[in-house]
């Protein structure tokens, strides 16, 4: 099961990328309105992505994704989302980082999407595979993600 959804993160994140490979505007849009758009009409361009029996939370994740990967298409694979905030040059960077790391499930994907602008304008890529598994794994009780991401972001900062 877990390879099956490895492969879908992977297969979505290359669905997007190739998306503005190609120049695919009217699937970049549709995530850029993906707050404006309903449940059946967000679902069709995530729909082959989806794990089997996946939650709401997995499917929204999937969305918010999507959407910031419209904002700022700019991949880089293999990285760590962390590792690609860090470098961000900004006097400020480690105070967003961590109100970034202290979100809960209401407010990370608004403090996730000042991130992905923050690097937007600094142009910096981020590592889309590694965000998504983030965000899914977001409200585990062992803060995993959270735990990783700081070490990774803290290494070599100061």
């Amino acid at each position: 099961m877990e390879n099956d959804f490895n492969a879908k993160v992977y297969a979505f994140i290359n669905y997007l990328v190739d998306t503005k490979k190609y120049n695919n505007t009217t699937v970049l849009s549709a995530f850029k309105a993906s707050s404006k758009l309903n449940e059946i009409y967000k679902n069709y361009y995530i729909w082959d992505f989806l794990p089997e029996n996946c939650s709401g939370w997995v499917r929204e994740c999937y969305v918010k994704v999507g959407y910031f990967f419209a904002l700022h298409p700019k991949h880089s694979a293999k990285i760590n989302f962390a590792i690609c905030i860090k470098k961000i040059k900004s006097g400020t960077i480690g105070k967003k980082f961590n109100n970034l790391l202290n979100a809960d499930k209401d407010n990370i994907f608004e403090r996730t999407e000042r991130m992905i602008r923050f690097a937007k304008s600094n142009n910096v890529a981020i590592d889309y595979v590694d965000l998504l598994w983030g965000l899914i794994k977001w409200n585990k009780d062992s803060k995993e993600v959270q735990n990783v991401w700081a070490e990774k972001f803290l290494v070599n900062f100061y």
